[in-house]
């Protein structure tokens, strides 16, 4: 029983310390505080609790960073068995402060899995509360260094663990650009739309003064124009774009295929075997 109880001590430290390391990377590449262009047109009282969470944390790449390193520490300090006490207490205030966040402003996707990291943190934190009380009440918070023996193993394990889900973390997110971050995502201010010969100057949008393409990450995309916001979602493939509304159609358009010269952000393409063509103005840079 023991043995069984240890064992399950070790993954859960792993595990914890996987989830940190994953989501400290994402913190570095800047790709977990995204927020969709066309959140920024928004009303401030139409703004959903998640977007106002992720807006403030995703607005300085500085405060990202320094966030991940936190994670990165709290893990890398988890894992070692003379640091893990200082791990597990920086893991602490790092989850109970996700789980705050995720109750109070409605991030309910991350909620389940936030809430499971912190028990486990709780519950290998009980191991440490004699030593804590020692520490804090007893000796008054002062310092009995004992010589003792190191394990090689002790050092080689957590080591390659944390190297190998750092590298590979790094990679997965350098390697999905069309998912979190391509040359095409941005706010556009649409300057021409004509479908066959027909020009349509089209109207301001619902949430924009001039009608607006906005090319988000994952694949969204949305329409602030004619006097109506539609949401759909687009593929890129080299200079090949697709461009499908979700239960919508903007003059006409359910359903667009085309090719994109980046050089004068235009979308030329077939829609209801009509050539369509969208010229575009970038309004930013995010």
């Amino acid at each position: 029983m023991k043995v069984i109880l240890n064992i399950l001590r070790y993954l859960a430290i792993y595990f914890v310390a996987f989830v940190l390391l994953v989501f400290a990377v994402t913190k570095f590449m800047g790709t977990q505080f995204q927020i969709q262009q066309y959140v920024q047109y928004l009303p401030l009282r139409e703004v959903a609790p998640f977007w106002q969470a992720w807006a403030f944390f995703g607005k300085s790449y500085p405060y990202g960073f320094f966030l991940g390193l936190a994670e990165l520490f709290a893990a890398l300090f988890m894992l070692f068995d003379r640091t893990r006490l200082a791990g597990l207490l920086l893991a602490f205030g790092i989850l109970l402060n996700v789980v705050i966040v995720d109750i109070e402003f409605e991030v309910y996707s991350a909620l389940g899995h936030a809430s499971l990291e912190l028990v486990l943190v709780i519950l290998l934190l009980t191991g440490y509360l004699k030593d804590l009380k020692t520490f804090f009440w007893d000796m008054g918070g002062r310092f009995n260094r004992a010589v003792t023996s190191v394990n090689k193993w002790s050092l080689i394990i957590p080591t390659a663990f944390a190297t190998v889900i750092l590298i590979a973390s790094f990679i997965f997110f350098w390697w999905v650009p069309s998912t979190y971050n391509n040359k095409f995502m941005g706010a556009y201010e649409i300057t021409h739309f004509s479908v066959g010969n027909d020009t349509i100057p089209p109207a301001r949008g619902k949430y924009s003064e001039k009608p607006m393409l906005f090319i988000e990450f994952s694949g969204l995309c949305a329409f602030s124009a004619d006097n109506r916001f539609l949401r759909g979602r687009y593929s890129l493939n080299g200079d090949s774009i697709k461009i499908k509304l979700d239960n919508s159609i903007l003059f006409d358009i359910e359903l667009l295929k085309g090719k994109i010269d980046w050089q004068q952000n235009t979308i030329t393409g077939i829609a209801h075997s009509e050539p369509v063509v969208i010229k575009l103005e970038r309004v930013n840079d995010k």
